[in-house]
């Protein structure tokens, strides 16, 4: 899988608005979230067979009077079913002995031949190999953000549950997976304060703006609008909430984008870890980053000047020569 970036949840921007309202739906999002980036990634089938013949081995207990399936079994039941079936039929060689696996993984013998049957058998069955590629892919997806792989059957639900609402607008922040876990665990034990919620929602649209870089640069009001869910403040806001948690998401917006109130929540911010530095230049422009302080900060943005000097004065030099090579032609 490429593109992963290891402990951040890819979460589009209006359904982490939701969050503003809902927080108790941030379970749900963290599995759609994981839905949808496994579905970005293409898997080699031989990956995929790999991982569903071991699972297939820890799943199962082999004697001499026949399989009993354990009930904490790893692999999906009809993906283990299918298998069994296989076996039964005589289309896949499974070694009950050696459990095809030593300790550290590595396959025992000429555990090739498998994976080759098992590809062969998936050239009649479409939807097997679709069953195992999604399996293998949610798992991949769990291990690389870091959290625990609940089961295919989680991750469906969770989608189908916000089938009918805008949750894509092509607008995503990079959330922390830590940060997105314990503002769900936070949810389920008690009523989320209006002040964390605010600043769970500004903190990812703040990554929305700066991703995964040391420090951006972002104004007022761009935060604003990426906390309502939208790309910029003239786009229209995606329509994930109902009437009344519209109603109640702007008067939250109402009264934490004041002149007064907003620096306030960046400062809030500051104080609980969420960012390390925050600059403010102009009327309404930051400087943030969530990773360096202000003085490391503030060393960064000089060496870029002092860069950018140096590039100017190189193409003007680089142009002042040609210009006099030109020159001597004529």
């Amino acid at each position: 899988m490429e593109n992963v970036f290891f402990g951040y949840l890819k979460i589009p921007l209006p359904m982490i608005r939701l969050l503003l309202v809902r927080p108790g739906e941030a379970e749900n999002v963290i599995r759609f979230a994981v839905y949808n980036m496994a579905e970005e990634y293409t898997a080699d089938p031989t990956n995929v067979f790999r991982q569903v013949l071991w699972a297939f081995y820890n799943s199962n207990d082999f004697d001499d009077e026949g399989i009993l399936t354990k009930d904490n079994a790893i692999l999906p039941d009809a993906i283990n079913e299918t298998l069994l079936d296989l076996w039964q039929e005589g289309k896949l060689n499974v070694d009950f002995e050696r459990r095809g696996f030593t300790q550290s993984g590595e396959f025992l013998g000429d555990y090739d031949s498998q994976i080759e049957e098992l590809e062969e058998y998936a050239k009649t069955d479409t939807n097997f190999y679709e069953d195992c590629e999604l399996w293998h892919k949610l798992r991949q997806v769990c291990s690389n953000v870091g959290i625990p792989f609940e089961g295919v059957a989680c991750y469906e639900n969770a989608c189908a549950r916000f089938a009918n609402r805008v949750t894509d607008n092509g607008v995503f922040a990079m959330v922390k997976t830590d940060i997105m876990t314990r503002y769900a665990k936070l949810s389920q034990s008690k009523i989320v304060p209006e002040y964390e919620r605010v600043q769970f929602v500004c903190n990812a649209a703040i990554k929305s703006i700066i991703g995964t870089k040391e420090y951006g640069t972002a104004s007022k009001k761009l935060i604003l609008a990426r906390m309502m869910g939208k790309r910029s403040s003239t786009d229209e806001t995606p329509d994930i909430l109902t009437r009344k948690e519209k109603t109640e998401a702007n008067k939250i917006f109402a009264k934490y984008s004041s002149r007064r109130q907003f620096p306030k929540l960046l400062n809030k911010m500051l104080e609980y870890g969420y960012l390390k530095s925050c600059i403010g230049y102009g009327k309404s422009g930051y400087i943030i980053s969530t990773k360096l302080d202000e003085n490391e900060v503030i060393e960064k943005v000089k060496q870029r000047e002092i860069e950018k000097r140096m590039a100017k004065t190189r193409v003007q030099n680089a142009s002042k020569k040609l210009h006099e090579m030109l020159k001597n032609l004529e």
